[in-house]
């Protein structure tokens, strides 16, 4: 039931803690525990991928163990993806956790605490104010090393306070997000990482603009201004607001925003 999930580590004895493998930090919102009773003729739900135990099959429903306890706890759902880090409180390399489950009884219970995918993502950060950020990127050495979400936000917030202002750009998956504020990175980490604002340069068409041309919420003569103005709006209702940043002359740059009544697919728009 929805009454077993929780947060807290479970004990282990002081033999099996030495013989562990360290843990990486996460945050207690990344780490989650579930408990699953083994039955007869029904699979886990997990598989290895290179060296981790991850959830392969997590459907609500009767196809796996992992699939029943998402049935029964929609609030604390396990993911594809999530990494299964120990097994009745032990840890252990991927083989052994899967060792470990193969050999309980049926009709035990499996306590086993995981780690949210996203949670186990590296990225790795660069200025995104330099001369040519296209040019920069190519240069491995304005890039920091891979770190985890949390090594990521605490070198971010470790930055001297005059660059603490300054955009930067993070590179997760092989993918690059520019992002003006550490709450963004943060997200990129997160299942929200598709709401974060994006700029995007000569998006033809749109948005579909309807009657009335859309609210002027900026009027600047500096474009960073006009630009900051849109993200906030788009922030204040990620799926249904898209802004455009337009220039017209004499009066300088102007931020219209748009509200679609239907949810819009992410990255439409200029931001």
């Amino acid at each position: 039931g929805a009454d077993i999930a929780k947060s807290a580590e479970a004990p282990a004895d002081t033999e099996q803690s030495a013989a562990q493998p360290p843990m990486i930090h996460v945050a207690k919102s990344d780490e989650y525990i579930v408990q699953l009773t083994k039955r007869e003729g029904l699979k886990v739900g997990v598989h290895i991928l290179g060296s981790q135990l991850v959830i392969q099959e997590a459907l609500p429903g009767q196809g796996s163990l992992v699939g029943v306890w998402n049935a029964a706890n929609p609030e604390m759902q396990a993911r594809p993806g999530d990494v299964v880090v120990a097994v009745n409180g032990v840890q252990g390399d991927s083989r052994d956790l899967e060792l470990r489950m193969r050999s309980e009884a049926v009709g035990a219970v499996m306590e086993l605490r995981l780690w949210r995918a996203e949670a186990m993502a590296k990225g790795r950060w660069m200025y995104a104010d330099t001369w040519n950020r296209a040019i920069a990127s190519l240069d491995p050495m304005r890039w920091n090393e891979p770190l985890t979400k949390d090594e990521l936000l605490r070198d971010l917030a470790a930055r001297p306070t005059e660059d603490t202002g300054r955009p930067v750009v993070v590179q997760i998956g092989g993918k690059n997000h520019v992002c003006m504020t550490v709450e963004q990175v943060r997200m990129l980490f997160s299942m929200d990482r598709d709401l974060v604002p994006h700029r995007h340069l000569n998006a033809a068409g749109w948005p579909r603009q309807p009657q009335g041309g859309g609210e002027v919420v900026c009027q600047s003569y500096s474009e960073e201004t006009a630009l900051r103005a849109a993200e906030e709006a788009v922030r204040s209702d990620p799926r249904h607001v898209i802004c455009v940043v337009v220039y017209n002359f004499p009066s300088g740059w102007q931020t219209k925003r748009f509200v679609d009544a239907q949810e819009m697919r992410r990255g439409m728009g200029i931001r």
